[in-house]
């Protein structure tokens, strides 16, 4: 995705006449709604299918009782996510297992090793059979939904479809270059900066054209949502003592930034908190379980992989991520 692509994509509060009631079956032009009830799997923070606006979603319903089927479906649902990276959010969806079977079966699997996350929550009625997948706008409307397979297909989504999904992902992101054809170089340049990482310098341009442009006071506004979303990411990881990650998404906010007073006050005190030598042995047990998290997560697991989280959590007792570590090994373990 283009870097001024990125950053409009941020919109998400454009108004719909189409929206729908949780769990709702939704036809194309509809803002399907829905709250989870349960922590997304290798989620950010994410509560709200309207989380992830800002970015085109595809929500993948999938059977993991058909077997055979299942194995070559997430190779090209994963790859998907792979090809398009930040450029899309794959969401998929199991309702048939419990939360704890679902993970355990993700982990023997290999496949959260992507951006993917996961959930047993239907976060609304696609209409047909599993497997199926919605796609979703950067505004969260449903632009594409795939053909009903029913449950004797061949394996994966036919050719024809998948082009047309590439298709509609590329055409979701062009179409958001026309947010704002009236933007003056300067306010181009600094969406530019921001989806660089150049945030310093980007909030300045725009605050000092706002108010004298209105293309450079909407940018203002996206700008500080997005940074909202990554301070609130930042702030998950933080909880659950996954510092390397949290320290990415607020590494590009280094420097003096001009903040509303609730973001500035946010992000001070997680930069305080970053800095305390408590973290210490915090950040020891991060880097080993993400050491170990990395093979687990792309080549699955074996026999000796609970044995191997159960030492990282002897040894990174008392930590956050030596407790995560202690209850993957418990969750392998499980009949």
């Amino acid at each position: 995705m283009k870097p001024l692509l990125a950053l409009l994509c941020a919109t998400a509060t454009c108004a719909t006449p189409f929206a729908q009631a949780a769990g709702a079956r939704v036809a194309l032009g509809d803002v399907p709604e829905y709250a989870f009830r349960s922590t997304l799997i290798r989620g950010k923070g994410e509560a709200r299918l309207s989380d992830f606006r800002g970015q085109p979603v595809l929500v993948q319903f999938w059977n993991s009782k058909l077997w055979g089927a299942t194995d070559d479906m997430m190779k090209v649902v994963l790859r998907v996510q792979l090809e398009h990276e930040a450029d899309l959010q794959v969401i998929l969806v199991e309702p048939r297992l419990q939360p704890a079977a679902l993970e355990r079966l993700l982990l023997e699997k290999g496949w959260l090793g992507t951006r993917a996350v996961w959930t047993t929550e239907r976060p609304f009625d696609h209409g047909g059979s599993d497997p199926a997948c919605v796609l979703l706008s950067c505004e969260g409307a449903v632009i594409l939904k795939s053909p009903d397979l029913g449950q004797s297909y061949d394996r994966t989504y036919p050719n024809q479809f998948m082009d047309e999904l590439d298709a509609a992902v590329a055409a979701e992101s062009d179409r958001r270059h026309g947010l704002l054809p009236d933007a003056p170089p300067a306010v181009s340049k600094a969406c530019d900066e921001f989806a660089e990482g150049k945030v310093a310098r980007a909030l300045t341009s725009v605050r000092t054209l706002a108010g004298q442009d209105p293309t450079a006071t909407h940018a203002l506004a996206t700008f500080e949502r997005q940074i909202a979303a990554r301070l609130g990411q930042a702030e998950f990881f933080l909880g659950k003592g996954r510092i390397a990650e949290a320290e990415a998404i607020l590494d590009p906010l280094a420097g003096e930034l001009s903040l509303a007073d609730d973001l500035a006050r946010r992000l001070a005190g997680m930069r305080e908190q970053l800095a305390t030598a408590t973290l210490k042995a915090e950040r020891e047990a991060d880097r080993a379980l993400a050491k170990l998290e990395k093979t687990l997560f792309t080549d699955g697991s074996t026999d000796r992989t609970p044995v191997a989280l159960k030492a990282l959590a002897k040894r990174h007792e008392g930590t956050r991520r030596g407790a995560e570590a202690a209850r993957l090994a418990a969750l392998l373990q499980e009949d």
